[in-house]
């Protein structure tokens, strides 16, 4: 079963967790920068399967503990546990 993941919590990951990012959009989908790395790969949709979300966090190096509390789904070993 494939995990979506809405764009605009990854645009709320990438403004808390890569402050600098430059979102471009380019003929098939966009091309995200950050911290003089690119992902060019990355889908046009309003939801993107999680795995898309992972290769992000990990081609640009961004903190995965970060992300985790935005786009969850897309690290589910370090999903922030809710306390009991």
């Amino acid at each position: 079963m494939a995990i979506l993941i809405a764009f605009s919590d990854v645009e709320k990951m990438l403004k808390k967790c890569a402050q600098g990012h430059e979102i471009v959009q380019t003929t098939h989908g966009r091309a995200i920068k950050y911290n003089g790395r690119h992902f060019r790969g990355f889908p046009k949709y309003d939801e993107v399967y999680a795995q898309y979300v992972k290769k992000l966090v990990l081609q640009l190096q961004i903190n995965e503990d970060c992300a985790a509390n935005y786009v969850g789904e897309a690290f589910p070993a370090k999903k922030k546990q809710a306390p009991s």
